[in-house]
């Protein structure tokens, strides 16, 4: 769940905020003129997405590699196939 924050709370309460990321997983949407403007999300979560992102460009730089004059449906397939199989093994890791 994301907790939406001011820039003013979070200026006057950042030790107690960053605390609630780092030990009880809690997300925050920083707003700015009453627009999301940043997350504050714990670093576990934040290093899988960085993962999951060099995992991707990874998949799809093979794909590129082994399809290089087209992106057809059947290159697609492949992709989101490979995304499937990456985000299952995430999960497994989780549990």
């Amino acid at each position: 769940m994301e907790t939406p924050v001011g820039l003013t709370t979070l200026r006057q309460d950042l030790t107690h905020i960053i605390d609630e990321v780092k030990y009880h997983g809690t997300h925050y949407v920083v707003m700015r003129y009453a627009e999301p403007a940043a997350a504050l999300v714990p670093m576990d979560l934040y290093e899988r997405w960085k993962r999951e992102r060099e995992e991707l460009s990874g998949v799809i730089r093979d794909i590129r590699e082994h399809h290089p004059d087209s992106w057809t449906d059947r290159v697609m397939e492949e992709f989101l196939a490979a995304l499937h199989a990456m985000r299952e093994g995430a999960a497994e890791g989780e549990g």
